[in-house]
């Protein structure tokens, strides 16, 4: 019996012992794939809602007759949220959301700002991480500059308005990933200059950006 204990200490690891660790490890793997799966579809399904926002706006625009915003900062803080509103200007005035005298289409939770919510956040990888070197627009090819600063409209804007014609104010790129998941890659929402909006999607180590 002495011989057995000493022979079986010595032995390491037992069948069963090894088919525990086989198990949870399995577990590990499962919970990971599906953690960056989650990441991932919801990274994808973001960049089309934020689309959705923008075709929405411009046909708001021109069924009500009145400038309609999409909003990146609402609360005029002069800095860009995680929060994406609508919302209608009444009186024409051209300044920020009144509230009380402008309507209010929806206002809409979509990117994390540092709270660690898991949702994608507005910016694009560095190069070094995978995220693109170009911007999104198709034409002319520029490099891409500050890709940390996701909102990137011209001349510095937080928001754009649609006009009761379809066009819009100005125009831009609206850059989004997943620090959860980077290999899901950067989409991009770009608006050109006359109320069009697509997404395009940019995967780490590829050359160029591509239609989605």
């Amino acid at each position: 019996m002495k011989a057995l204990k000493t022979f079986r200490s010595k032995a390491g690891f037992t069948l069963v012992e090894l088919m525990v660790v086989v198990a949870l490890m399995a577990l590990c793997m499962t919970f990971f794939a599906m953690n960056i799966s989650s990441a991932s579809y919801k990274l994808r399904s973001t960049a089309f809602d934020l689309r959705a926002s923008f075709q929405r706006a411009r046909l708001e625009s021109i069924k009500r007759n009145r400038n309609v915003y999409v909003d990146f900062d609402i609360s005029n803080t002069g800095n860009v949220t995680g929060v994406v509103s609508l919302w209608v200007d009444v009186n024409r005035s051209g300044a920020p959301y009144q509230a009380g005298t402008d309507t209010l289409i929806e206002s809409v939770s979509m990117f994390d700002v540092g709270t660690n919510t898991g949702d994608p956040v507005l910016a694009a990888p560095a190069p070094a991480d995978g995220g693109p070197a170009n911007e999104a627009v198709r034409d002319p090819i520029t490099a891409l500059a500050n890709p940390e600063q996701g909102v990137k409209l011209a001349s510095g804007a937080r928001r754009v308005f649609f006009r009761p014609d379809g066009t819009n104010s100005v125009q831009g790129s609206i850059y989004m990933h997943s620090p959860l998941s980077l290999e899901s890659g950067t989409y991009a929402v770009v608006l050109n200059n006359i109320g069009r909006t697509y997404a395009r999607y940019y995967q780490p180590g590829a050359a160029s950006w591509i239609d989605i």
